[in-house]
């Protein structure tokens, strides 16, 4: 796929994210049936997977979609109760909540939590029921308790476009939507400055 026509988003749940150049429209690729082999030459190279791996790839697929949901329950129950409790989220993407979900993490009895740094770091979400757990030092990891609706290192609490009250809670939701829209002007922002970069490349560089 020539990168002259279409901008290279990233990787996301399976799936090479673009958007087309001169209309901005989005283009996926899924990676349960292509390799991304990286970039070279302006272009996006993918290799088409054996019928193996795409078997292989739709089975760790399948188990993605459901520790997703789990985990987008779990968190929309804990916002519900730290926004009602006064708490206020700090980021917020106009984008469903699933792109973020492998960040998140439910914690087990037994579970040991060490000290994570940058990308590799988590959010920690301790169920109620949970009781038995070690924390070493979390780094820039963070920590959800789900009893009392509290975060610890809570530098990272994200309102995504399709994120709910569970419980209907009006004060909630109306914070949800204040993020929502916040998100979308924000991403129109992005969108133009990305559309000016192209102009001014092109005025540069007009044989492109």
């Amino acid at each position: 796929m020539s990168l002259t026509e279409y901008n290279f988003i990233g990787i996301i749940n399976h799936e090479a994210i673009f958007i087309k150049a001169d209309s901005e429209e989005e283009i996926t690729i899924s990676l349960n049936k292509y390799n991304f082999i990286g970039i070279e030459n302006g272009k996006a190279i993918f290799i088409k997977k054996d019928p193996a791996e795409v078997e292989q790839t739709s089975q760790q697929q399948e188990e993605e979609k459901m520790r997703t949901e789990d985990v987008t329950i779990l968190y929309e129950k804990w916002l519900d109760g730290y926004i009602e409790k006064g708490g206020i989220p700090t980021h917020h993407y106009d984008y469903p909540f699933e792109r973020l979900a492998g960040q998140f993490q439910i914690a087990r009895d037994g579970d040991v939590i060490d000290p994570l740094f940058g990308s590799q770091s988590k959010v920690y979400i301790i169920p109620e029921e949970v009781n038995n757990i070690t924390i070493n030092g979390l780094g820039h990891s963070e920590v959800l308790y789900m009893e009392n609706y509290t975060a610890i290192n809570g530098d990272f609490i994200p309102v995504c476009n399709d994120l709910k009250s569970p419980s209907g809670n009006t004060k909630v939701n109306a914070v949800l939507e204040e993020n929502k829209k916040a998100a979308i002007e924000e991403d129109e922002k992005f969108r133009e400055e990305m559309r000016k970069q192209e102009e001014e490349f092109l005025k540069k560089n007009p044989d492109k």
